[in-house]
Parts: structure tokens; sequence; C-alpha cells
């Protein structure tokens, strides 16, 4: 799954508005993307385009793992 961050922008709108139209396949991102006004999928879109790009190492990825394996992150409350 690509990252968000840094992406352009018109990339990210015209993905999430292909879902709520119903016109890029998907699993859950059709019914996500309803859930949202065409200027909300904006200020998200340009939310999203200015958040560097964090590159996940195998140190971060495994106490990511290890954390919500332990339940610190991830659980309800």
């Amino acid at each position: 799954m690509p990252s968000l961050a840094g992406m352009p922008a018109e990339q990210i709108i015209e993905s999430m508005m292909a879902f709520k139209k119903g016109t890029r396949p998907a699993i859950i991102m059709d019914r996500v993307s309803r859930g949202y006004t065409d200027d909300e999928i904006k200020t998200m879109a340009y939310f999203f385009t200015k958040q560097p790009l964090k590159q996940w190492d195998d140190t971060t990825l495994a106490e990511s793992v290890a954390a919500q394996a332990a339940g610190s992150i991830g659980a309800p409350k």
C-alpha cells in the first residue's frame, strides 16, 4: 500500500473520488470514501501532501509489531 505522505494532492483527490463514484475497484475504500464530502477529501489530500514521507526500517516495523502484540497500541480502550 503506498504512503499518502508526500503524494501529490491531485492524485489523492482523483483516487478518492474514483472510490466514491465506484469507478475504482476497492474492498473497503469505496464505502469509506462515501463518508466524506468533496471538500473534506480535498482538505485531507492537501494535508497528506504536506506530510514528510517516513521510510520504515526493520527496527521501526519490529518495534511497532511488538508494541501492538503487547497491547500498548492499536487495542481498544
